[in-house]
């Protein structure tokens, strides 16, 4: 007799069960299952919470997309315009050459001393240099006595700084000239004082020579342009009409002298002085540029003299070889493109407001700044 088995036997009792409920009996009561089901609900319940995007939050991060990508798309342009601008100035600049005719000036203006009146003696020699000017009368004898001889040169050469360098025409002294009134001070003070303090308008009165036999002046009138706001010269802005103007003949170093110390002995620069400005143009055929030399000097109100020594060198050339050109137009190429591309930017962002239309964000304001500041620079 052949004896079933556990697994015959249970099939044999559950023969009329179906298939599936025989299975699902057991299930039912299966931990895993169970939380593999808990699992799957709480997922799709999850799930079903999840708020719906709109059209309007599409579309904004679409907008936002599309100026991320066109952003780092003109990023190597905008880089690659400003490459070549930097080159283009430092070769129509020619920096090299610049810094060395302004540090020749600068030197030679700096290191002049003058041996002041008195001072024989090797030893305990004094000289006036511009660190050492305090007063009007220090300026003046630095200016006839170390200026004019250093720019005069040799006579065979005059007008020549060191090789090369040479003086444009004259030496222009400007000066601007404030009205006198009394101080704001106690009367004792006043009194005990007695001098006329300086107010902040500029004044324009002709000065008065303190020897007119010097100056040439004469009943009707001072006949020296020296002594004139505007110093009787034609077409002068507002601010120079109030200023007051000398000239040095360098050509003649001897002229120079006499007639700077005849300015100072006539008190051309007194005490309503506040700036005298010592102006020279100098012009390098070497290198085809010039210097426009400076040197100011600042009376204070509280009795300091400083000074100023202000170099500005501009090349007499445009274009020192042919490639020049060609960078040129290269660069108003890439100018004109990027404007254009700005421009479509703004035309693209339909819809907006004006302004943030133009200058939306920060990217956009600087394609404007480079495209008008380009456009400034090439009219």
């Amino acid at each position: 007799m052949v004896r079933l088995t556990d697994t015959e036997a249970w099939r044999a009792d559950n023969s009329h069960v179906p298939v599936k409920q025989q299975f699902a009996t057991g299930n039912d009561k299966d931990d895993v299952v169970m939380l593999h089901a808990r699992q799957s609900s709480h997922v799709e319940a999850e799930q079903g919470a999840k708020p719906q995007v709109t059209r309007q939050q599409f579309s904004d991060f679409l907008f936002a997309e599309r100026n991320r990508v066109e952003h780092g798309t003109t990023l190597p342009f905008t880089c690659t315009l400003w490459i070549v601008f930097f080159f283009l100035t430092y070769s129509h600049g020619n920096v090299t050459s610049m810094s060395r005719i302004r540090q020749c000036l600068h030197g030679v203006i700096d290191n002049i001393q003058v041996v002041q009146d008195g001072s024989t003696d090797a030893v305990t020699v004094l000289a006036t240099s511009l660190d050492a000017i305090v007063s009007t009368a220090d300026m003046w004898r630095w200016l006839s006595d170390g200026l004019v001889p250093v720019l005069s040169s040799t006579s065979a050469q005059p007008g020549f700084i060191r090789t090369f360098n040479m003086v444009v025409g004259g030496v222009q002294l400007r000066q601007e000239l404030q009205t006198l009134g009394r101080c704001d001070v106690e009367p004792v003070l006043e009194t005990y004082f007695a001098a006329p303090c300086r107010e902040l308008q500029p004044s324009t009165m002709p000065i008065q020579p303190i020897t007119a036999a010097e100056t040439n002046n004469t009943s009707g009138g001072n006949s020296d342009p020296a002594f004139v706001a505007g110093g009787l010269m034609p077409d002068l802005s507002v601010a120079d009409q109030k200023r007051f103007f000398g000239w040095l003949d360098i050509r003649r170093p001897a002229e120079a002298q006499r007639r700077a110390r005849q300015l100072a002995e006539a008190g051309w620069c007194n005490v309503a002085t506040a700036v005298l400005d010592v102006r020279i143009l100098v012009f390098n055929p070497e290198v085809r540029a010039f210097a426009h030399t400076s040197v100011s000097f600042a009376f204070d109100a509280g009795g300091l003299v400083t000074h100023t020594i202000s170099i500005q060198p501009l090349a007499a050339s445009i274009y020192v070889a042919p490639w020049q050109v060609v960078v040129d137009v290269f660069w108003l190429v890439l100018l004109f493109v990027g404007f254009f591309v700005t421009l479509q930017e703004v035309v693209d962002r339909k819809g907006q407001r004006c302004c943030h239309r133009c200058c939306g964000d920060p990217w956009l304001v600087l394609d404007w700044l480079i495209a008008l500041s380009g456009v400034i620079l090439v009219v």
